[in-house]
């Protein structure tokens, strides 16, 4: 069955589903150009509209800098132990532990009972602010903290 794709917006259509609301300018693709897409798409390749405004596969874009803080940050996370040594090396335990008793009783009960903290969640945002903190702070603090061994 044939299909149609439109680059603006990047969508296909089929004429089964669609019926007339295939928008004009649409150009018409075959089963096998749509299996083509879609495998190749699953195999993460994006699919684009070529300059022929036909849809073709491209590689991924390289993630940029911020992007790559990005998912740094979505992986850092280390132990109660670690987060408090690296805390103690860099002088901070003491206004930590001073900010955690004035924090909410959530921030409280998560500094206490945590086993394990993550660069992204709430109690650390919280305390960091508290202390006025920069992000490049904490990532430091957290690249510091992931390497302790006890």
């Amino acid at each position: 069955m044939t299909k149609f794709f439109t680059a603006s917006p990047l969508a296909f259509y089929a004429p089964e589903i669609h019926g007339g609301a295939i928008p004009a300018g649409a150009v018409e693709i075959s089963d096998e150009e749509h299996a083509a897409l879609i495998e190749g798409q699953a195999a993460g390749r994006i699919i684009a509209a070529g300059s022929d405004g036909r849809p073709v596969l491209q590689d991924r874009p390289a993630p940029n800098e911020e992007e790559m803080l990005e998912i740094e940050r979505q992986g850092m996370r280390c132990s109660r132990f670690q987060a408090r040594a690296a805390l103690h090396q860099a002088g901070l335990l003491p206004s930590i532990e001073a900010a955690v008793a004035t924090a909410p009783a959530l921030v409280q009960i998560a500094w206490a009972d945590a086993t394990e903290f993550r660069r992204d969640s709430p109690t650390i945002a919280a305390l960091a602010a508290g202390l006025g903190m920069t992000e490049a702070a904490i990532d430091d603090l957290f690249r510091t903290a992931m390497q302790i061994t006890a």
